[in-house]
């Protein structure tokens, strides 16, 4: 009897013992589960505003829209092989939020066998920041438009290609920095339709690939969808979540 005693003991002593070893690999787990880095709906929405509006790709699809307007443009037409290149700034304030972008660019015009304009190219790289109320960024990238429709019985430019940024974050709360990290987008447009007369973005999509990593956290990746409205707006599908991107102002605001 002392003996089956004993036994029983030592079975409870290992089972005690296994069971104390699965509490601390869960507690592990939350602690892997706490520093793995996670941002909210709304810092990857305004991630990918800093890159996607008047500080990003629509103010780089709009300028492309420009040059491709006067090469292809009545009474100002370039000839078939036409190239271009040079540099610009673009900047402003948007209410809270400021941006300043140098670009080096470089723009084709290309004909069809028949010496009629067929599309138009331009590549660029640039570097550049932007300063928001919950969002900061350094961030150098480049980008690689082909803009077509470009007869003029189209009223609109169709545009296609990809933008690309990465460079340095952090997010703030009340003024204060909260966290501090790395970020890389790359962004391909599909159709994005731009008027001839005001060169603004009317129609079109884009999807986003973003990753990085944050300090002390670890790496994040997400994925964004994006859908260009006529009214100066974009919307923003982002962590199951949908936000209104407002071109004039960079604002972005969740949709309830």
């Amino acid at each position: 009897m002392f003996n089956q005693i004993l036994k029983n003991m030592k079975t409870l002593k290992i089972s005690a013992i296994a069971i104390l070893g699965l509490l601390a690999a869960a507690c592990n787990d939350d602690d892997d589960n706490k520093n793995t880095a996670k941002l909210t709906s709304q810092e990857q929405a305004e991630m990918v505003a800093s890159s996607m509006g008047q500080s990003g790709f629509a103010g780089s699809a709009e300028q492309s829209a420009m040059y491709a307007d006067d090469a292809t443009a009545s009474g100002r037409q370039q000839e078939c092989g036409y190239t271009n290149e040079g540099d610009f700034n673009l900047g402003g304030t948007f209410g809270q939020i400021s941006f300043n972008l140098d670009y080096n660019y470089n723009v084709a015009l290309n004909c069809n066998g028949s010496n009629e304009p067929e599309s138009f190219s331009a590549d660029f790289d640039y570097e550049g920041s932007y300063n928001g109320p919950r969002f900061e960024s350094d961030y150098s990238g480049s980008g690689d438009l082909t803009i077509t429709s470009l007869g003029s019985e189209d009223d609109q430019f169709t545009l296609n290609g990809s933008y690309d940024r990465s460079g340095s974050f952090k997010t703030k709360l009340d003024g204060e920095v909260q966290e501090e990290g790395q970020h890389s987008l790359d962004i391909d447009a599909d159709d994005v339709m731009i008027s001839k007369e005001s060169h603004k973005i009317m129609s079109g999509s884009a999807d986003v690939s973003a990753s990085g990593s944050i300090e002390g956290r670890g790496s994040y990746s997400f994925d964004a969808d994006v859908t260009f409205n006529s009214n100066g707006t974009a919307t923003i599908k982002v962590a199951g979540d949908t936000y209104t991107l407002t071109f004039s102002s960079n604002t972005v605001v969740k949709v309830d």
